[in-house]
């Protein structure tokens, strides 16, 4: 498929005007305040939401190999651990539901989701009926949810900083946010050895030679990351819009992921 590109002359994340450019193919951007790694040109709005409409994109996820089911229910469990029974729960970028269907006994549970692809599927595999459309857009009440969830989707949006304004009004006063994100810190061995191999010229790693990160090519990728996380970066922007950092760092079920 063709993306459409667009050029972005500030930090996505914090805002500052202050972005250099880092890469040789010029198309990820280092924050000289905040530290954020980013994509620019990246594709825009439409072209993720077809990349991700795709026939078929959530084959995968819909029929949930047997890691992935275990993966989701331990997040369950130690969710629901956290807040009583009837609390409500958003979760932002549900792909297919396969995290709501889990918890749908313990929470009164609202998703989101970008890709009609994803929402159907959820409907059909799962009877969930989730909102469809760019966050951003989703009208939801303020101060409504006791728990958000982002489970692998705050490096897919455009603008993380407004998405993070927008759950700072939705969540209400003691509620609970919880992130999961790619682990693409500059010491994750995920980024570093693929960086190293494609360096000296190993074909199979030449994509990733420059800080690990994988050049963007609509036939080679599965996924749209426009942000490469380091927890200090996100931590600052929560801070900002009123969060209290309780963790961070590595996901204790998966050492991939913040």
């Amino acid at each position: 498929m063709v993306f459409h590109l667009e050029t972005v002359s500030e930090c996505i994340l914090c805002g500052s005007p202050k972005i250099k450019i880092i890469s040789d193919k010029k198309r990820i951007c280092r924050c000289l305040e905040c530290g954020h790694l980013f994509d620019s040109p990246r594709p825009d709005l439409d072209s993720i939401a077809r990349f991700y409409s795709r026939q078929g994109k959530y084959d995968m996820c819909a029929a949930e190999p047997e890691p992935m089911h275990q993966y989701w229910l331990k997040k369950r469990d130690y969710l629901c651990g956290l807040a009583i029974k009837g609390s409500k729960l958003l979760d932002v970028g549900a792909g297919v539901g396969t995290f709501l269907k889990e918890v749908t006994h313990h929470f009164d549970c609202t998703g989101t989701e970008l890709s009609d692809e994803g929402v159907k599927v959820a409907k059909d595999r799962f009877g969930l009926n989730l909102m469809c459309g760019p966050f951003e857009d989703v009208v939801l009440d303020k101060a409504s949810f006791d728990v958000v969830t982002m489970f692998q989707t705050m490096e897919h949006f455009l603008w993380p900083k407004k998405t993070i304004e927008k759950v700072s009004l939705l969540i209400k006063t003691g509620g609970l946010l919880h992130i999961s994100l790619p682990n693409e810190a500059p010491y994750s061995m995920r980024r570093i050895i693929p960086s190293i191999l494609g360096k000296i010229g190993v074909k199979k790693y030449r994509r990733f030679a420059e800080l690990g990160i994988s050049a963007l090519n609509p036939n080679e990728i599965d996924e749209i990351h426009l942000s490469h996380f380091s927890p200090t970066a996100l931590c600052k922007v929560l801070r900002q819009n009123g969060f209290e950092i309780l963790d961070s760092g590595p996901d204790f079920l998966d050492p991939f992921t913040n």
